[in-house]
């Protein structure tokens, strides 16, 4: 059997966006040459430490 690793992301998020909503999301994608998944997990850091600190 395979071990997990303690750093391996298992867990999915879906969402629904609108279609101004997606057109944004690909205008900073090819901007800062990021993934969804890598604007959303930043997206949710910066999220995260404005409601916390």
């Amino acid at each position: 059997m395979r071990r997990k690793k303690d750093d391996a992301r298992y867990n999915v998020v879906c969402m629904r966006v609108s279609e101004t909503e997606m057109e944004s999301l690909q205008k900073i994608m090819k901007r800062t040459r990021k993934s969804v998944t890598e604007l959303m997990r930043e997206a949710l850091r910066l999220y995260a430490s404005s409601i916390t600190t």
